[in-house]
């Protein structure tokens, strides 16, 4: 690099909204990104991101044409998917420019707080659906957690005709 005046490069430029987006599994947000071209020579640049799953992003890795001293917009899809692996967090992301005529050398980076929002999705299973016996029968219950963060549930039983005794017991917890 040169030791006077700002590094020639390709930079990466994020408006507000794009700094701090919260993101809802199962629903499409976008990123506007602004590729700078601080060079006096013509590049083909394309962003990489990182900190968030790659494959919940598209848009990245496709070239942006930049004559000298251009700026050019790109947008970013981001679409989490409505799953229990969609931590709810903030994630730290990183995006970086890339260059295709100076593949080495390192390019302009800008940093973003990208939040996913958790989400409920539970679902109770009874078994057996039928109770065999006349006087004693047992079922198991099994509570899903499809939601994308930890929760706690609670089980209550209760009757309408008041002659059935009921009772709960806890067999093992699995995780989640």
């Amino acid at each position: 690099g040169e030791s006077n005046g700002p590094r020639t490069m390709i930079d990466v430029v994020l408006d507000q909204i794009g700094r701090n987006m919260t993101l809802i599994p199962g629903r499409q947000a976008v990123c506007r990104v602004t590729l700078v071209n601080r060079k006096s020579q013509v590049d083909a640049a394309y962003v990489t991101v990182e900190g968030m799953p790659e494959q919940w992003i598209e848009g990245d890795n496709r070239d942006i044409h930049l004559q000298p001293w251009e700026r050019n917009d790109l947008e970013l899809t981001i679409n989490v998917p409505k799953a229990p692996s969609s931590l709810a967090k903030d994630y730290n992301v990183r995006i970086k420019a890339n260059s295709r005529a100076q593949p080495a050398e390192e390019q302009g980076s800008t940093d973003a707080s990208w939040t996913v929002s958790p989400f409920d999705q539970l679902a109770l299973e009874v078994t057996p659906s039928k109770a065999g016996a006349r006087r004693h029968a047992r079922y198991n219950v099994t509570i899903h957690n499809d939601s994308n963060h930890g929760t706690n549930c609670t089980l209550t039983a209760s009757a309408e005709e008041k002659q059935l005794n009921l009772r709960l017991s806890e067999e093992g917890e699995k995780e989640r």
